[in-house]
């Protein structure tokens, strides 16, 4: 039995927002409107993207779709999103670490 409960739209976008995802917008500038969409840029360059059907709730989601969410779309285990919605913690994207006492860019 797991210690989270289940997973839903309200806690997928938790988790967009925490971890500064951006809404996606049309080219006018609109949100999207037939699904929320997010996306998110990985400093490997990769440009993630995950939707939430509309309305954004506490609908729970089939596990197969869950699953496919994590794997897929959001690149995350499962202990790493409920770190992030309950804890605040970022997952890992490979950030590279800045030594304590590095110069600022705008100096050198």
């Amino acid at each position: 039995m797991s210690r989270h409960p289940a997973p839903t739209r309200k806690l997928h976008e938790r988790f967009c927002v925490v971890e500064g995802w951006v809404p996606v917008t049309d080219a006018r500038g609109r949100a999207v409107s037939h699904h929320a969409t997010y996306k998110f840029g990985t400093p490997q360059g990769d440009v993630l993207r995950t939707r939430i059907s509309h309305p954004i709730g506490r609908e729970t989601y089939p596990s197969a779709l869950w699953a496919h969410s994590l794997r897929d779309q959001l690149r995350v285990t499962a202990a790493e999103f409920w770190a992030c919605v309950e804890r605040g913690v970022l997952p890992d994207r490979g950030q590279p670490k800045v030594p304590d006492d590095a110069l600022p860019l705008a100096l050198v």
